[in-house]
């Protein structure tokens, strides 16, 4: 369902995100970090004719996808990976997401 709007344009309003990393100090710490800029990054480049859920998972899955490639390639940041939730507000319809990235 997209977010309508009684004016010419619809937008997300609000995104707010918070993620705690896990997989030692400096890996989950780097995965929090990634995991909200990346999902905050997806959810506005993207039209708001898809819709906030396909929205939503589409910038998770490129998140989650980062996070593994990276997981793979650096040694230190081996086990990276962080609990995220956002609201996202649109008019007056509200979106959580709630999601374990790795």
């Amino acid at each position: 369902m997209a977010c309508r709007r009684s004016t010419t344009r619809a937008a997300i309003d609000v995104i707010a995100v918070v993620a705690y990393g896990m997989g030692g100090a400096k890996g989950g710490r780097v995965a929090a970090e990634l995991a909200v800029r990346g999902f905050v990054e997806g959810c506005t480049a993207l039209p708001i004719t898809r819709g906030v859920p396909q929205i939503g998972a589409h910038a998770l899955d490129s998140v989650n996808r980062w996070l593994h490639t990276l997981d793979r390639l650096d040694a230190q940041l081996n086990g990276m990976a962080c609990i995220l939730g956002a609201l996202v507000l649109c008019g007056r319809q509200a979106h959580l997401l709630h999601v374990l990235a790795r």
